[in-house]
């Protein structure tokens, strides 16, 4: 009798934990079919236009993702990173953390940065989806470098000190080369305005679906949808990024589970279809959009710098783009023309829009099938239970 009733209580329990995982599970799959929406509503082939787009740098920023940071460890603190030119394009390899239009991690607070160019003390300047440091900022914290700079100090040799109208950062340093400095400057644009063209695309990706946003409505209205292709909050401010960097996390535990996200970007030059010629200089990424496919290539575990297959996933994606290049340095692009940043070029990407609904749609699948699993397990095992009672 006492045995019957420890089975009795052990059956109780496992059907109690399936219905715990069956409503994980629901919570997982809404999330899923809010981002199938999503993306459906942002690739209507009827808000973009193809063109050839002149590639001017190609790279992969990288973000931690829980807390939001820098990745650190994929590259020497202080060693110069390795710039190259591919079919005519700058090049950066993953491992120097490269935010578009070629701003590298170079060293933590305190260590030597490496750099012949403009270097940024910051916490972050690139979340994965905006771009983090006013210009106000940029000018207050940068200073040039010809050789080897200490990591939050100024060119005096000082220390950056606070004040009692702003707040000293703490975190790393960015190094940006000379010759993206003089390539940003010949195309007649600035670091500042390549970050604000990159927030206006992500906030048009944000909003999709919403009154004004010259988007279709679809399964119902999506007029409350405000969530990019990430499980986590990609709409954090720059002042709460800022905070999260100051509470000290800026040293490592080498034993951590990390989790690194990586995304693929190229700056790119988009003609003009007036008859005044020139063009557009802005970051590109795969579906127009910097959050459009945060998450979709990270890297887990405790050493993320041995298991970086996410880092070569998205370094695959470069040399993809790279490769298709001409002779010009020019490919195929996707120029979103819906709404006030798609008038003004903000919004440009990379790969074939069908791509961004097939990952949605593939990542909705798996997750309808593993609920009805789940409803189905559960179902028995409540039905074998009523047997077990009666």
């Amino acid at each position: 009798m006492q045995q019957d009733t420890g089975t009795l209580l052990g059956c109780v329990f496992i059907a109690g934990l399936l219905l715990f995982f069956v409503v994980g599970s629901m919570n997982i799959r809404a999330k899923r079919l809010r981002k199938s929406e999503q993306a459906m509503a942002w690739t209507q082939p009827r808000f973009w236009r193809s063109a050839p787009c002149r590639v001017l740098a190609i790279g992969s920023s990288c973000v931690e993702v829980s807390p939001r940071r820098a990745c650190t460890g994929l590259a020497w603190s202080g060693t110069e990173a390795e710039l190259r030119e591919i079919n005519g394009a700058l090049y950066f390899e993953h491992a120097s953390s490269p935010v578009c239009p070629g701003s590298h991690w170079c060293a933590e607070e305190g260590q030597e940065c490496a750099c012949f160019g403009d270097v940024v003390f910051a916490p972050l300047l690139f979340n994965g989806a905006r771009y983090l440091l006013s210009s106000q900022d940029r000018k207050r914290f940068s200073l040039k470098s010809r050789g080897t700079t200490r990591c939050g100090f100024d060119q005096y040799g000082q220390p950056y000190e606070s004040s009692d109208d702003w707040s000293r950062p703490s975190g790393h340093c960015w190094c940006t080369p000379e010759e993206v400095l003089q390539l940003v400057k010949r195309h007649g644009t600035s670091l500042g305005e390549l970050g604000e063209r990159s927030n206006r695309a992500q906030e048009a990706f944000e909003g999709i679906g919403r009154p004004g946003s010259g988007a279709p409505l679809y399964r119902g209205s999506l007029a409350g949808l405000n969530t990019s292709l990430l499980d986590v909050d990609l709409r954090a401010s720059a002042e709460g990024e800022e905070e999260e960097d100051m509470k000290g996390q800026t040293t490592h535990d080498s034993r951590r589970r990390r989790t690194y996200a990586y995304t693929p970007w190229a700056l790119v030059e988009v003609p003009s279809q007036d008859s005044a010629g020139g063009g557009t200089v802005t970051c590109a990424y795969e579906h127009g959009a910097p959050g459009a496919t945060f998450g979709v290539h990270t890297t887990s575990g405790p050493d993320t710098t041995f298991w970086s297959w996410g880092g070569n996933e998205a370094e695959e994606v470069n040399k993809e783009w790279v490769g298709k290049l001409d002779h010009s340095r020019t490919t195929q692009c996707y120029v979103r023309i819906a709404g006030d940043a798609g008038r003004d070029t903000c919004e440009v990407g990379m790969q074939p829009l069908e791509e961004l609904q097939a990952h949605a749609d593939h990542a909705l699948l798996i997750a309808n099938v593993t609920l009805t699993s789940l409803i189905v397990i559960t179902v028995l095992v409540w039905v074998g239970l009523a047997f077990r009672v009666s």
